[in-house]
């Protein structure tokens, strides 16, 4: 069995071989200074899939080695499992001078000066360092490219003349604050759970953390993730809420009758009433009544204030009375 299964083994590479050659080789027409060794030859000779992995290949690279204007003009198959790319190199382009960015800023678009000039690494490099800068509160900073000078040295060499410029310099500031979706509870008690005031700086900070705060409140049902409208340079932060049920009720009332002509009947039963936002400002109010028989009841009151003289510290009082008997009374604040 063990030979069997050997055997089909080989069998099936065998096979794989057969209906998916290898690429024996790769040659190149028109190329002058292009370095080739990045390619990699592990690729089935007889799929479209495999020419359109190398074509994406040998592009990335002109593009990598500074050849801007560099093409592939046609790619040929080959009965001896080898491909022949015809390609147009065109110069190498060498970004030889930055203007209108202080020299302090050259290094958003390069470290080093002359340099291959590869636009793609260029919009990468831009693009991190704004996202930085994001961080640190200049979210509409842009980096802007005024013009590009090509001076020929050669017919194997351009050097390419940057221009670029700063826009939106001036760190965003918050304008306001908006809430949506709250029909009962009031605007100011969401609003004082953000800890940002008006004229900070707009951050990620701004708003990570704000879903959290409000949860603490156990009034909404679901918060969304925070925005930032941008209207005429106008930051607002927005915050939508859906509120969950302010007010709960639960509780069955019966009447006992007397087991004699002279003796009195009483109530028994059990009353629970949850107010979890009281008047829309988050304070919480709740009444429990228990009687469970005629010798025994249960009452409670439970206030809580989310914020004390202004400052948000929460505390809460609670009034407790409860008879077991004739003989067992307790109560307690």
């Amino acid at each position: 069995t063990r030979h069997r299964m050997v055997y089909s083994i080989k069998r099936i590479i065998l096979f794989s071989i057969l209906l998916y050659p290898l690429l024996a080789q790769v040659t190149f027409e028109g190329r002058r200074q292009l370095n080739t060794t990045f390619l990699n030859l592990g690729q089935e000779a007889n799929t479209n899939r495999a020419t359109g992995q190398i074509r994406s290949q040998v592009m990335a690279a002109l593009a990598a080695q500074g050849f801007a204007w560099g093409r592939i003009d046609s790619v040929v198959r080959t009965p001896e499992k080898a491909l022949k790319i015809y390609l147009t190199e065109g110069p190498r382009a060498i970004l030889k001078e930055i203007n209108g960015l202080p020299d302090s800023l050259h290094f958003v678009v390069t470290d080093d000066l002359p340099t291959i000039y590869n636009p793609d690494q260029i919009s990468q490099n831009i693009s991190d360092w704004l996202a930085r800068m994001q961080d640190l509160g200049y979210a509409m900073l842009q980096v802007e490219t005024q013009d590009i000078a090509l001076q020929s040295l050669n017919a194997d060499t351009v050097f390419v003349h940057l221009t670029m410029a700063l826009k939106n310099t001036s760190p965003s500031v918050i304008h306001k604050f908006q809430v949506f979706g709250n029909t009962y509870t009031k605007d100011n008690i969401v609003l004082r759970e953000l800890d940002w005031a008006i004229g900070e700086t707009l951050t990620p900070a701004t708003t990570n953390g704000i879903r959290n705060r409000l949860n603490k409140l156990r009034i909404f049902e679901t918060i969304e993730e925070p925005g930032v409208v941008v209207n005429d340079s106008v930051f607002t932060v927005a915050v939508t809420v859906a509120e969950g049920q302010s007010t709960t009720f639960d509780g069955i009332i019966g009447y006992v009758p007397g087991t004699a002509e002279d003796a009195n009947g009483y109530f028994t039963g059990l009353v629970d009433i949850n107010f979890k936002n009281l008047f829309g400002t988050a304070r919480k109010f709740s009444i429990h009544w228990q009687k469970p028989d005629e010798e025994s009841d249960e009452f409670r009151l439970y206030y809580k204030e989310p914020w004390l003289l202004g400052f948000p510290l929460n505390g809460g009082i609670q009034l407790d009375r409860r008879v077991q008997d004739t003989l067992f009374l307790e109560q307690g604040l």
